[in-house]
């Protein structure tokens, strides 16, 4: 297998890997926001494969769900999925997926990565993911751009997420440095 093959088969093992995560969803009473695992995997990609393939994973998965395929959380799919309340956040996973690919380093670039430049990476996808979502959630609500919306934002959108997100994070990051020497 030449190194162009194997970089496909790794782009979609992980697109493979984000759409699987899709498995769990628990809706909160209190917020239009879920529960999910899915939102590790974009972030774990990013790590794992660097910046280009790891973005490559989350738009084919983007590209299945808003085709209809159920790879968004709780197995739903469509493009009224991207433009409902909690859009924001799939396309976070993108960019954080991105960026967290540039934060971290390419796979093959050292395989000594530091334990903080991964943790690093990680909870800045979080972060990124947080921000796409909020800021499309007050979007698609049309609320007034005010503090006051930004605090109710960051109750429902933010802060019940926080902790299990740092675990999350790591996770990505005990992951990837125990497996990235292996691409």
């Amino acid at each position: 297998m030449n190194e162009s093959q194997k970089r496909t088969f790794t782009t979609l093992g992980f697109a493979t890997l984000i759409a699987a995560s899709a498995f769990f969803k628990h809706n909160l009473s209190f917020s239009p926001v879920p529960i999910v695992i899915q939102n590790m995997f974009p972030i774990f990609a990013g790590c794992m494969l660097g910046s280009i393939q790891g973005a490559a994973s989350c738009g084919i998965v983007l590209a299945l769900g808003m085709v209809g395929l159920p790879v968004f959380s709780g197995f739903t799919g469509g493009t009224l999925i991207i433009y409902g309340p909690t859009g924001g956040f799939l396309v976070g996973y993108f960019i954080a997926a991105l960026i967290a690919g540039a934060i971290a380093g390419k796979p093959k670039s050292n395989h000594k990565h530091p334990v903080l430049r991964i943790f690093s990476a990680a909870i800045v996808g979080f972060l990124i993911i947080y921000i796409t979502g909020s800021l499309h959630f007050i979007r698609y609500f049309e609320l007034p751009l005010s503090k006051e919306t930004f605090a109710s934002v960051f109750e429902k959108c933010i802060k019940p997420f926080i902790l299990g997100d740092c675990i999350k994070a790591a996770v990505v990051t005990i992951l990837t440095i125990s497996l990235k020497k292996y691409l």
